[in-house]
């Protein structure tokens, strides 16, 4: 394949690719971001009781410090109610809010525990 083939190439799957995401500045966009960067601090945590990383006192600490604080991000960006027809939550989903809002303040309470 020549360069400009290559090139042409590259630049249709970035358009693309730039094409189908999430709105970052939506309620959907800022709940993905805080659950990948709970993951992310999670995995690293993981990865230390574990032994796939090396230990290190002070970085748990400041993990589990994160993880605590990120813990409550994810929720306010959830609507209480469905105002949106268009939501593709399954409609469960809003049978369970109740459940829902104690799982997410069970998750809180570990992720202090934690700390």
């Amino acid at each position: 394949m020549t360069s400009k083939k290559s090139l042409l190439l590259i630049c249709v799957c970035l358009v693309l690719a730039a094409c189908g995401g999430v709105d970052p500045d939506s309620p959907l966009g800022k709940r993905q971001a805080a659950f990948k960067d709970m993951l992310k601090v999670s995995e690293d945590l993981g990865g230390m009781l574990r032994g796939r990383i090396p230990y290190d006192e002070a970085g748990f600490i400041a993990g589990a410090a994160e993880l605590d604080r990120l813990a409550h991000e994810p929720w306010q960006h959830f609507p209480d109610v469905r105002d949106d027809e268009r939501s593709k939550a399954n409609p469960e989903l809003w049978q369970r809010q109740v459940q829902f809002q104690a799982m997410a303040r069970d998750l809180e309470q570990a992720t202090a525990r934690v700390y």
